[in-house]
């Protein structure tokens, strides 16, 4: 069932909903590769621009879900890929995502 662009599954679940605003994160934050690797920039501006444009990607109608916690460490995680990418921070750095 579709309500509001918001896919809400029979059984009430939303891990097609979170799976679609998880993709639709990424694409946008793909988009805005470039400037993040700007590194004229500053760090600021980059968390702006992820605060308007890939955050309300990723959590449009979140305030209708009800996540397992499987499902909100999937929204954690890209997240995290996202604000690790505008530091320049790769996994293998080993840095917590606490210090980001």
């Amino acid at each position: 069932y579709i309500y509001l662009d918001v896919d809400i599954s029979n059984d009430g679940r939303m891990n097609e909903e979170v799976r679609h605003r998880i993709g639709e994160a990424r694409k946008a934050s793909g988009a805005l590769q470039k400037l993040w690797k700007n590194r004229r920039m500053s760090n600021e501006a980059k968390v702006g621009m992820y605060e308007g444009i890939v955050e309300p990607s990723l959590l449009y109608g979140c305030e209708a879900w009800v996540m397992n916690v499987h499902e909100r460490r999937k929204v954690e995680a890209v997240e995290m890929s996202c604000l690790r990418s505008i530091c320049g921070v790769r996994r293998i750095d080993r840095i917590s995502n606490v210090e980001i």
